[in-house]
């Protein structure tokens, strides 16, 4: 069933958190792992910030700030992605007949 084979395709973790942040399905699903996902991004920034810090106290000076920004945007994200989850498991339960019939949403 082409419905069905559809609904498999968009079932990734990439798809659904573009979705609840951007309102659109992620357009390339990123197959690297988290790690390297990351070390990449890191890699970016820091060959970046190299060229217009080329001396290592001032490089080390500049990235306080932005690791900083890095945490405070991990944090939220983490409890709001927490939250939803949360939401999206009472929901689920919520509208699940056996578990009404055997009492658990009670």
């Amino acid at each position: 069933m082409k419905m069905e084979h559809e609904f498999y395709r968009r079932l990734n973790l990439q798809h659904i958190r573009d979705f609840i942040i951007c309102g659109t399905e992620a357009v390339e699903v990123n197959s690297d792992s988290y790690e390297e996902r990351i070390e990449k991004a890191h890699v970016v920034i820091s060959d970046l910030l190299h060229e217009y810090f080329p001396d290592e106290s001032e490089y080390e000076k500049i990235m306080v700030p932005v690791y900083g920004y890095v945490t405070a945007v991990q944090d939220v994200f983490m409890e709001i992605g927490m939250q939803c989850g949360a939401s999206l498991l009472i929901q689920l339960l919520s509208s699940n007949d056996l578990y009404r019939l055997k009492g658990f949403m009670d």
